[in-house]
């Protein structure tokens, strides 16, 4: 199960980041339907493009590391329908100019396969993840917020790292949020039909 399910802390991730026909689930939007009350239920939210950028100022080995080799991510289960979904797909993945252009993280959905070159370098690889992992968390590219009822949080899945605090559940308790995805291309398709561009 997710933990973006359960009540517990629910650290920085991509969604759907498994899936290997798709670079990654671009547009990820979030309306809350019902807050708990007090501290917990709080939204985190990190730059991965950012916290990239950083990595690969104070650790480039690090950076190499994690975009130039796939790891397995998968998601198996009885949700509605079984399903068993498995991609290799590179953490830091990087256009043909070398510029960042998605973020892959989340260790719910990260398997065990690693590419064979990987082998002799996985504590050098497991360095390298603790780096990147650690780094989103400094307050230099983190925001904290509480979404209430009606808000909607719209964000690029693709460089937007997203979690949230854990919270208590009693009697009477809970937080429940809708989740829609969307691609960059529905999105920029609609907003030319709404601005009347007929080209």
């Amino acid at each position: 199960m997710s933990l973006g399910y359960t009540q517990s802390d629910n650290l920085c991730i991509s969604d759907v980041i498994y899936l290997g026909h798709c670079i990654i689930v671009q547009i990820l939007l979030l309306h809350c339907i019902h807050q708990v009350e007090g501290d917990g239920g709080r939204t985190m939210c990190s730059d991965g493009f950012h916290v990239v950028e950083e990595l690969k100022k104070r650790k480039p080995a690090a950076f190499q590391m994690l975009s130039q080799y796939p790891i397995q991510f998968r998601d198996a289960g009885d949700d509605y329908v079984g399903h068993n979904i498995d991609a290799m797909q590179k953490p830091i993945r990087l256009d043909s100019m070398g510029e960042v252009v998605a973020i892959r993280h989340n260790n719910g959905v990260r398997g065990s396969r690693f590419p064979c070159q990987l082998m002799g370098q996985l504590y050098d690889w497991y360095s390298a993840y603790y780096e990147f992992s650690n780094l989103m968390y400094d307050r230099e590219f983190l925001v904290e917020f509480k979404l209430q009822p009606g808000q909607i949080l719209v964000l690029d899945n693709t460089r937007i790292l997203h979690g949230r605090s854990g919270f208590d559940l009693g009697e009477g308790v809970y937080r429940y949020l809708e989740e829609v995805y969307l691609d960059w291309d529905e999105a920029r398709s609609k907003a030319r039909v709404i601005m009347g561009q007929k080209t």
